[in-house]
This record gives structure tokens, C-alpha cells and sequence, in this order.
């Protein structure tokens, strides 16, 4: 049942959060892509390092190194480690179970369907505030010449502050993750105690702030001293 029903998923790459979460997020995606390779028939991977770099769009040294990594995990085996200077085959292990966490997703979909709205409720309700606030801020802004420059010193000292903060969360995180989640970050307010930094995308809002907030919150301690909170904006 399994083999048939992913048989029928066209395209589909996975990415595992629990993966992310113990490797890093590239070795999450290559996992994925060599994942899809060993749903042929005999379920092992026979694509080249060079194939799935082309796929992920990295080098084939990088994909060897998360390859590696994640045999290491357990998440995939090489079947010839003795092969030199030839393309190596792998097995997926099972340990990511994929199958079962698909098929699990399928059958939630009406439950997430009606999550995913209510989301879209919560965001377009939160969204209104900031936009009212914003067009507040602007006239005032136009009204006030020493609300104008208190409004610069403050997005000069949240550019600051972020600017920091990001070039002590580079040295933690790895070039992927940050380049991913980071790197089109930019601070645009410092509201009282609150850090405003924008996002290109709903993702990664979601993701700074499910997965990152505390990495983030603690660098923001250590850059400032003080007990600064963070509002990520979609852009």
C-alpha cells in the first residue's frame, strides 16, 4: 500500500523537522532528495553525488559531506564504502519512517485545512493593527520634525542591534540555515523593548519564531545586556 500510494505523490521531496533539528537543514533536504532516489523498485539510491548536487543546488563535495552525516545518524546506509573514485549506493534505513508520517499527513488534511485558516484569520488580524499603527506613525512623522528624528534614531539603533545579533548567530548556525532563515532579515524598529525585523516570507516567519526565537532572544542578551523581546514582520 505504501509503495503504491507514494507512487501516485509526483515530485515529492521531503523535509523532516526532526531531521532538521538534529543535523541541520541541507542535510535535511539532501536526505529528502536521496529519499525520493530509493523508491525504485529494488529501493536504493543510485544517483551520483553530482545528481543530487544538481537537484539541491550545492556542490558535490557539500553533498558528500551531508551524505556522510547522515549515515553517521542512521538515517541512510552506504551499501559499498569500499568503492573508490565511483558513484556510492544507499539504502534509505527506515529510521525517518516517511512512509508513515505521509500517509498520517493525508489523513489529517481536513484538521490542518481548517488549521490553516484559522491561521489566516489570526494573521490578517494581526496584520491590521501594525497597518493602522504604521499610517498613525506616518503622520505623525510629517506633523513632528522631532518625531521624525526619533523615529530614525530608532531604526539606526534597531539596524544596530540586529546587525549584532546577526553576526554572533552566523558563528553559531551553519552557512545553510543561516542563509535560509537570516540572511534577508532586516531590522526595521526598535519599539520600546521590542526588536521589529522583517522577513521575506510567511515561513520564515514561522519558522524564526517556532524554532529560532530562543537562539535569537539569548544573542540579543548578549549583544545588548538588556531583556530585549523580537516581532517578526513578513515583509
Amino acid at each position: 500500500m505504501s509503495t503504491n500510494f507514494l507512487s501516485q505523490v509526483k515530485g515529492f521531496t521531503p523535509v523532516i523537522d526532526a531531521l532538521v533539528d538534529e543535523l541541520d537543514l541541507m542535510t535535511a533536504i539532501v536526505y529528502g532528495v536521496a529519499w525520493r532516489y530509493c523508491q525504485m523498485e529494488d529501493g536504493v539510491c543510485r544517483a551520483s553525488l553530482e545528481t543530487i548536487a544538481s537537484r539541491v543546488g550545492i556542490s558535490r563535495k557539500t553533498v558528500e559531506r551531508h551524505m556522510k552525516a547522515l549515515c553517521e545518524a542512521g538515517y541512510l546506509k552506504d551499501l559499498t564504502p569500499e568503492v573508490r573514485n565511483k558513484p556510492h549506493t544507499y539504502a534509505d534505513t527506515g529510521l525517518a519512517k516517511i512512509v508513515g508520517l505521509v500517509e498520517a499527513r493525508v489523513g489529517q488534511t481536513e484538521s490542518l485545512t481548517s488549521s490553516d485558516s484559522g491561521q489566516t484569520e489570526s494573521l490578517t488580524g494581526r496584520s491590521e493593527s501594525p497597518t493602522r499603527s504604521d499610517t498613525e506613525s506616518y503622520h505623525g512623522r510629517s506633523e513632528s520634525p522631532m518625531k521624525r528624528e526619533s523615529k530614525i534614531d530608532s531604526k539606526i539603533a534597531a539596524e544596530e542591534t540586529w546587525n549584532s545579533a546577526l553576526s554572533e548567530l552566523r558563528l553559531e548556525m551553519t552557512h545553510a540555515s543561516f542563509d535560509t532563515w537570516l540572511a534577508q532579515s532586516k531590522a526595521m524598529d526598535l519599539q520600546g523593548d521590542t526588536l521589529v525585523v522583517t522577513v521575506p516570507n510567511q515561513y520564515a516567519q514561522d519558522w524564526l519564531e517556532k524554532r529560532l526565537r530562543g537562539t535569537i532572544l539569548r544573542t540579543l542578551h548578549a549583544v545588548t545586556g538588556d531583556e530585549l523581546k523580537v516581532e517578526f514582520r513578513v515583509e
